[in-house]
């Protein structure tokens, strides 16, 4: 992981025994290499979620509910029999049906979280 992120071996194990910090920029490379939800937990700690670039924008909300009604009756079909088995998850991944539900669910519980710290 180290070599992957541009830092020394002693620096993450330091890091991994809370016996120093890594710098942003190590911090930023964590990101690049494995995503940026691979950041949640740091970004947790000021109440933040990291998100792709890419990811729903709560400006452009109007095709949420479309894209769900869209992937419903593939759900009520495959998940009807009270069973998610591989084959049911292969059509949904492939359908898009799994990416459009988390990222609406991730832009909601992101909105969700800011709402409550304004409101305190």
């Amino acid at each position: 992981m180290a070599e992957l992120i541009g830092n020394s071996a002693a620096s993450i194990g330091n890091a991994r025994n809370k016996k120093g910090d890594m710098s942003a920029v190590s911090m930023l490379s964590i990101g690049k290499a494995f995503g940026p939800e691979a950041l949640n937990t740091i970004m947790a700690l000021i109440g933040a979620k990291a998100v792709p670039a890419d990811a729903i924008c709560c400006g452009n909300v109007s095709h949420i509910p479309v894209a769900i009604a869209q992937a419903l009756p593939l759900l009520i079909t495959l998940l009807g029999d009270n069973v998610c088995c591989d084959d049911d998850v292969r059509k949904l991944h492939t359908s898009g049906a799994i990416d459009t539900i988390i990222n609406a669910a991730s832009m909601l519980e992101r909105r969700r979280n800011e709402v409550r710290l304004k409101d305190g």
